[in-house]
């Protein structure tokens, strides 16, 4: 994963915004899908999650607000059984449910930009299925409320 094309209209609060969504994506590339989809399958602990995760789990602790809430109902498929997930075991429970098929995993972040308390960004992922073997790929916009 990889992060590209930084834009900010809202002075030092949209550029901290900026900065926390960059500096999650570089943590969790430096751990990398694989490892963060082998934390979630082999333990159910949230603490232990996050502590397997390193860098990527403290900054999650230090950044997530216990009452973050995760709004999936515009995903044409349910993640986790819910289309709405709320804190860290949300955040969880959402990346288990979207690594679960994939063998392989990525994604790029694209032109981040702070639009009042929001960062959007476009992301573009691809993989292999576990199950057929098959490559897929897709591009979405990610609308990240930040307060």
């Amino acid at each position: 994963m990889t992060s590209r094309g930084e834009s900010s209209a809202g002075g030092a609060e949209a550029q901290a915004n900026l900065d926390l969504i960059r500096r999650l994506n570089v943590e969790f590339d430096a751990v990398g899908a694989a490892r963060v989809n082998e934390a979630l399958r082999e333990y159910s602990d949230p603490t232990v999650i996050l502590s397997a995760l390193g860098d990527l789990g403290r900054l999650i602790v230090r950044s997530f607000d216990p009452q973050l809430g995760i709004d999936l109902s515009a995903y044409p498929v349910t993640f986790a059984g819910a289309a709405q997930l709320q804190g860290v075991s949300g955040w969880i429970e959402l990346w288990r449910a979207w690594l679960e098929p994939y063998d392989r995993f990525s994604f790029e972040v694209d032109d981040l930009e702070a639009i009042g308390d929001e960062v959007v960004h476009e992301l573009r992922g691809w993989g292999r299925l576990r199950e057929s073997g098959r490559e897929v790929t897709w591009r979405q916009t990610r609308v990240c409320p930040m307060s």
